[in-house]
Parts: C-alpha cells; sequence; structure tokens
C-alpha cells in the first residue's frame, strides 16, 4: 500500500488548523458571568458597583479584546451579583471562598466607573498581603497572565504604578 505523504501532512494540517482556537475564540468560555465566586475556574472580577451598566459592558468588552490580532487575553470569569454591590475590600476578601484557586481577584468598583480609564482593582491574596494596584482593562492581561503563573511578583506590578495607583506599563 502506498502512502502519499503530502496527501497526509496536509490532511494533518488542516486538522490541526481547526482544532487551534484563536485569542478571539479562546475567551469565548471565559465570557459567562457567575454569580458565586466559588463557581470560577479562572481569576475573577467581581463587580462592586452597579451604577452604570454601560461601563461595565464596556470595560468587558476591553478585556475582551486580545493584545494583538490572535494576542494574549485575560483568562477571567465575571462575577455580577447584586450582594456584592458596594462591598468593602476587607468584607469581600473575608468572603472569599476557600476553594477559590488564584493569589489575586479583580474588582470593577467605583474607581472603575469613576475614572476615566475605568482601571479594575487588582488585590494580591497570596499570604493575605492584601496589596492592590489599579490596572486597566486593556492591560488586564498582562496582570492575568503573569500572576496566574508566578511568572511574575506582585511586587512588580506595584513597582509601575503612577501616582495614582494606576499600573503603567513595564
Amino acid at each position: 500500500m502506498r502512502i502519499n505523504y503530502k496527501y497526509t501532512i496536509f490532511v494533518l494540517f488542516i486538522i490541526a488548523l481547526l482544532s487551534c482556537n484563536h485569542s478571539e475564540n479562546l475567551y469565548q468560555d471565559q465570557v459567562t458571568e457567575f454569580n458565586e465566586i466559588d463557581t470560577v475556574s479562572y481569576a475573577a472580577i467581581i463587580r462592586s458597583d452597579f451604577s452604570n451598566e454601560v461601563i461595565w459592558k464596556k470595560v468587558c468588552d476591553e478585556i475582551k479584546k486580545p493584545a494583538k490580532k490572535y494576542g494574549p487575553v485575560a483568562y477571567v470569569q465575571r462575577i455580577s451579583n447584586k450582594k456584592y454591590d458596594r462591598i468593602t475590600k476587607e468584607k469581600l476578601l473575608a468572603n472569599l471562598p476557600s476553594n477559590y484557586l488564584e493569589t489575586f481577584v479583580f474588582v470593577f468598583d467605583s474607581v472603575s466607573v469613576n475614572n476615566q480609564e475605568h482601571p479594575l482593582l487588582c488585590v494580591e491574596l497570596f499570604e493575605k498581603k492584601y496589596r492592590s494596584f489599579y490596572i486597566k482593562p486593556s492591560d488586564l492581561w498582562i496582570a492575568e497572565n503573569n500572576l496566574s503563573i508566578a511568572n511574575m511578583d506582585f511586587e512588580e506590578f506595584l513597582e509601575s504604578v503612577d501616582s495614582s495607583n494606576i499600573f503603567k506599563g513595564f
């Protein structure tokens, strides 16, 4: 039996191409809004300000966009539950479930609504340090991608914030 290697390679290439998820599609699994923190599989964005639905949707849309075409995206899941409306950082942290796996959490709060850049609060959970900084939605992938695999330390992000405590890049 004679094997046509060119055809076999072509078929394998097509199968690999079809099975690849581009960044735009990878995020689709993370778009679902959840009601409870203990149901998420990725880093959580907890909505604690429900005063402006338009800005919330704008921020969520910005987070979904890859950094570049088919570039990195933030693997996050949104928690939008009115029981978290106006919750303090301290109360939120005290109520995080023990099965929350990440060493950080993002919060959409009043600063996210009122600041023109709509930054989200990133809070360190590792060793209960609770240090924090704000990060623009378009840069959220930088923090999520690096902190979730411990490629970078929280300290490195804190060293790159401006006077408003907003991460400005490396």
